[in-house]
């Protein structure tokens, strides 16, 4: 999300839509932790396209910000071209490898944990626990991941619908069938971890 005043986006957007250089900067180092979070989970198993799509996305924020309507928040808008984007990049890998599923690599670097806990096995705990996490995540639906991904990036129940095009009762619906879904692969294994300690 963009973090600043609605009357310094609203400069931000007259400064891009003239084309000063300055904003464009301002813009990429605005949306970039948070956009580049959403491409790269939103990719799931083609996480590794992550820098490519994000480069694909703010060339056509910066080529199409002069028709920018300004009917919606500018991150609702950069969002849905990276949702657009991502989804783009989800059909080339399946027309290039048709039936082919690309396993979770346990190899890939999970981000760190932020803050968190001093003790040894709290931390690797916590590492299981967001592991767990990513690899339920990858194996959502990608109608249902969108949704899990955005409200988690602090998106509203409205933003959401905006940015997928639909209504809100269908994005709580999609949300919940999210939280259940990731439930059902998390909660067994956390379960299962202090049995093999035994």
């Amino acid at each position: 999300m963009i973090d600043l005043p609605p009357d310094d986006i609203e400069r931000l957007i007259t400064q891009l839509k003239v084309g000063k250089n300055s904003a464009y900067k301002q813009l990429q180092d605005l949306v970039k932790p948070w956009l580049y979070s959403v491409i790269h989970q939103n990719l799931g198993p083609h996480k590794n396209d992550a820098d490519d799509v994000y480069q694909e996305v703010m060339l056509q924020v910066f080529s199409a910000i002069k028709g920018f309507r300004e009917d919606s928040k500018l991150s609702t808008w950069i969002c849905r071209i990276a949702i657009n984007r991502c989804r783009n990049r989800h059909r080339h890998h399946k027309a290039r490898k048709k039936g082919f599923e690309e396993q979770f690599d346990e190899h890939k670097t999970v981000n760190g944990v932020q803050e968190g806990p001093a003790r040894p096995d709290e931390v690797l705990e916590a590492r299981q626990l967001q592991e767990l996490v990513v690899k339920a995540v990858d194996q959502l639906s990608e109608k249902h991941r969108i949704v899990w991904i955005l409200r988690r990036h602090g998106f509203s129940y409205e933003e959401i619908g905006e940015i997928v095009s639909l209504p809100i009762g269908t994005v709580r619906s999609r949300l919940h069938r999210s939280n259940q879904e990731v439930a059902l692969v998390v909660v067994p294994q956390m379960a299962a971890e202090p049995e093999k300690e035994s």
